[in-house]
């Protein structure tokens, strides 16, 4: 469910289909440039990105798949999202990766 509930609410996002693993590889390169990094979204999302949904304030903590690759730039704009939290939070994360990646690529068009 939360695979399907990312592909519908962020359109273009690329998003694996475990068979038998406890995270998502979530790939970023349809929705963001040649220049975007996932570990600067990731650093984002751990420092400073925030979003607010039902009253209450929420982030993201991924991990990136650069580590995955002999060469860094085939993970470059993916990253795993484990499935470790109770099914009431997972529902929301859709909504809160949307937010903070709209956020960020906002805020990253003029550093």
């Amino acid at each position: 469910n939360l695979r399907k509930e990312l592909i519908s609410t962020i359109p273009g996002i690329i998003v694996s289909k475990p068979e038998s693993a406890i995270y998502l590889v979530i790939d970023f390169k349809n929705i963001t440039d040649e220049n975007f990094d996932v570990k600067n979204f990731i650093e984002y999302c751990a420092t400073s990105g925030e979003c607010l949904i039902e009253g209450k304030t929420y982030t993201l903590l991924l991990a990136p798949m650069t580590g995955f690759y002999s060469d860094y730039n085939n993970g470059k704009s993916q990253a795993r999202i484990a499935i470790v939290e109770s099914e009431e939070k997972l529902k929301k994360a859709p909504k809160i990766l949307l937010k903070l990646i709209k956020e960020y690529l906002k805020l990253s068009k003029f550093n």
